[in-house]
């Protein structure tokens, strides 16, 4: 039954704007319910979607986001999120004509982006993020290590052993 609930709301927020797409009027009362409800419709989706695959309701969908071919990309998102307006940025800004809106069009500009986008956000994340990483993990040993030293320096009453004996 959730997941139903979970389907019609992606479907509600998916075709909510197929007034627009299909020539229909501006309506003003349309648009001041469903901009801001299908964000919300969204986001409660998708943490119910979080939510079963939390608690081990989640089959197929959890099996699937386990998967372990997501594990590489996981740990590329973050620099794919950074650099993947500046793509979209020059595609858009080097356009000096109208784009055909047919399927195929639009899968080919979503293939060639995500590629594009996660090639770039391999570089950036070997560039920045991993020497960032590299040194935040040199610095942490560092500082521990100085921290350990300066605790090694202070004379530690010897341990008193006569309960051990005295327990015998």
């Amino acid at each position: 039954m959730v997941w139903i609930l979970i389907f019609i709301g992606y479907i509600i927020t998916i075709y909510s704007t197929q007034y627009w797409v299909y020539g229909e009027p501006y309506n003003r009362w349309i648009s001041a319910v469903l901009f801001p409800s299908t964000r919300i419709i969204w986001a409660l989706n998708t943490a119910a979607i979080i939510w079963m695959c939390i608690t081990g309701n989640g089959g197929l969908v959890n099996k699937f986001l386990s998967w372990e071919v997501f594990i590489p990309l996981s740990r590329l998102t973050y620099s794919v999120y950074l650099t993947h307006a500046w793509i979209v940025w020059y595609y858009w800004g080097s356009r000096r004509d109208l784009v055909d809106l047919s399927n195929f069009t639009i899968l080919t500009l979503f293939s060639a982006n995500i590629l594009i986008c996660y090639v770039l956000g391999a570089l950036f994340s070997l560039l920045f993020e991993s020497p960032t990483f590299l040194l935040q993990n040199y610095l942490k040993k560092c500082l521990t290590s100085h921290k350990r030293r300066q605790n090694n320096n202070y004379i530690t009453p010897p341990q008193n052993n006569d309960t051990k004996d005295s327990q015998i």
